[in-house]
């Protein structure tokens, strides 16, 4: 898993929109992970808020610990440019940048299902998933 990757989806900054923005100031998001700035963030037209969020959780993270927490758990990260990541997934208007997966990923799936929610579940969406997907 790249560390830098791993990184950024810690964040929970990115959106399809930023990454366009930042991808073509810094070309990729190593180079983006160690160079970003106030002064390339303003350029990029982000508000005070945005800013002032990812500059403040991009000191607490720490790219390799965010890395090896993930291999700890067994979580693999997918990127939206990576070759696997799912085709009609990228279809819809707003698809998630990265993606959180644990076992093997599979991408000749006749039937895809995904789960997809909040870092911060409440106890009614745990219930619904655990009905839907009880393993």
């Amino acid at each position: 898993m790249n560390s830098y990757l791993a990184a950024w989806a810690a964040t929970d900054w990115i959106t399809p929109i930023r990454l366009k923005k930042v991808l073509k100031v810094y070309g990729d998001l190593k180079t983006a992970w160690k160079n970003i700035c106030l002064q390339d963030l303003i350029k990029m037209k982000e508000t005070e808020k945005s800013i002032q969020k990812l500059l403040e959780l991009k000191k607490n993270i720490i790219p390799e610990k965010e890395c090896e927490k993930n291999k700890i758990h067994g979580i693999s990260l997918m990127y939206i440019h990576d070759g696997i990541y799912p085709s009609k997934l990228k279809e819809i208007s707003s698809p998630p940048v990265f993606l959180y997966y644990q076992g093997e990923w599979k991408d000749d799936f006749d039937i895809s299902l995904a789960v997809i929610g909040t870092r911060r579940v409440s106890a009614y969406g745990k219930q619904v998933v655990e009905n839907l997907v009880p393993q």
